[in-house]
């Protein structure tokens, strides 16, 4: 019985609601790639992909959007020149949850640091929940594994 009823857990997670017809594959892939491109790009262009408050930021618990502005900007100065591309296609699991439309978007990142003759680069996997709730595209948890 617990078995059957985990099953039905996991499979409902995992189907596409009806609200996934607002956002295709294309809108998120445009998402992914404009995420990934702003953080070589000031602080506050890189926090706009983010809710208000709330986030899931990495390992550090939840975070509002002045939190993630504080930990950009430090990454940005320890990383002064950096870029990012999307290394992968696109791994997309609509969450079935009405009252919060949610989508987690799996993929792989090439990155590239450097500051003075520092440098560090490779391709890593990120992870990223977003809401549509707010009629645009936002993230509300981020994790990378670096």
């Amino acid at each position: 019985m617990i078995k059957k009823t985990l099953l039905a857990f996991f499979a409902g997670l995992m189907m596409t609601p009806a609200y996934a017809s607002d956002i295709d594959n294309r809108a998120l892939l445009q998402f992914a790639n404009n995420f990934l491109h702003a953080g070589a790009k000031p602080p506050a262009i890189e926090a706009d992909y983010y809710a208000d408050s709330g986030v899931a930021y990495f390992e550090q618990g939840l975070y509002s959007k002045s939190e993630i502005l504080k930990d950009i900007a430090t990454y940005d100065a320890r990383w002064p020149v950096r870029s990012f591309e999307l290394a992968s296609g696109l791994d997309v699991h609509w969450l079935n949850d009405l009252a919060k439309p949610l989508v987690v978007v799996n993929f792989s990142v090439a990155y590239e640091l450097s500051n003075g003759s520092k440098h560090r680069s490779g391709v890593i996997p990120e992870s990223i929940c977003l809401s549509t709730t707010t009629g645009k595209i936002i993230a509300v948890s981020n994790r990378s594994f670096f």
